[in-house]
């Protein structure tokens, strides 16, 4: 009788204290990172007619979130850059942003970077990446931490 008295008070002790456990909140305090910019990996010498977007990648490390937008293509004076907004749904939104003063009249491909660091681990972020005026949507995931 005693086995079975300890047992189920072990049984109500771990209900209790896994019932207690707190469920991770979505941190308030999210921090873009300056973007890197590789500067012109490949001159063109005219504008293509295209859309050209590259490609994306993103990679975790420790509380933080890398993402790097491969083979970006934009004319030769771009300065490009990321904004971060967050919405009323903890979605994460990005977008690139050409700071510079005008634009070449050639293309060329870049990779530019930037980190989202304080993320908190065991929460899903939705993240979408949106050109400048946010009329093209251009990548969009859901990374699991």
């Amino acid at each position: 009788m005693k086995k079975i008295t300890k047992l189920s008070f072990i049984l109500i002790l771990l209900s209790i204290i896994s019932c207690n456990k707190e469920e991770p909140k979505f941190p308030e305090n999210l921090k873009l990172n300056t973007t890197i910019n590789s500067g012109c990996l490949n001159k063109k010498s005219s504008f293509k007619s295209t859309y050209d977007g590259g490609y994306f990648e993103y990679s975790i490390i420790g509380k933080t979130i890398e993402i790097v937008h491969k083979n970006l293509q934009e004319h030769c004076a771009a300065d490009m850059s990321f904004e971060m907004v967050i919405n009323s749904d903890n979605k994460i939104i990005l977008k690139e942003v050409d700071n510079a003063d005008g634009v070449a009249n050639c293309q060329c491909y870049y990779n530019i970077s930037t980190t989202i660091e304080n993320i908190v681990l065991g929460l899903s972020y939705q993240i979408e990446i949106w050109n400048e005026n946010m009329t093209v949507l251009l990548y969009s995931t859901t990374i699991y931490t």
